[in-house]
């Protein structure tokens, strides 16, 4: 099991940056970690749905995994806005949870504050090494992420 949390502090407003992080084929630009993240459709409760291909690589090892995610929940507040993409795979296997929750704040006018937690409930990737490449990775992606909202077409 996994969990990790993450700050970034962007000068932007929240509603440019929930229209990026609402989408998850966005986090491919910014986060290396994602390999690949695109659009698959709507569940059955009209709910979109992303396939995600996550690639770590930790000393000489590599690791990949293939997610069926679903924003399950986007909820807008005043001063506050929930995204929570979880894993659905199709299928009656039993999968290892994945879960995926970003909160994004006011802080100021034209500032926000970006939470990302990220809950890993199996056992094939290890924490430790991983949490490490993960933090790293969303280190490098904060500067990456800033200037996808700026220029964000979406």
């Amino acid at each position: 099991m996994m969990d990790l949390e993450e700050t970034i502090d962007l000068v932007a407003g929240r509603e440019q940056v929930v229209d990026v992080l609402a989408d998850l084929a966005s986090y491919a630009e910014w986060l290396d970690i994602v390999s690949l993240a695109e659009r698959a459709g709507i569940d059955a409760d009209d709910r979109p749905v992303w396939n995600v291909e996550l690639r770590a690589r930790i000393g000489p090892f590599a690791r990949t995994k293939r997610l069926r995610m679903v924003r399950t929940v986007m909820e807008v507040g005043p001063d506050r806005t929930d995204l929570v993409f979880t894993r659905r795979e199709d299928g009656a296997r039993d999968y290892s949870e994945w879960t995926l929750s970003v909160s994004v704040d006011d802080v100021g006018v034209d500032n926000c504050r970006v939470s990302l937690r990220l809950h890993y409930g199996g056992s094939l990737w290890t924490p430790g090494p991983l949490e490490r490449v993960l933090a790293e990775q969303v280190l490098v992606g904060r500067e990456r992420l800033s200037r996808v909202v700026a220029t964000n077409t979406r």
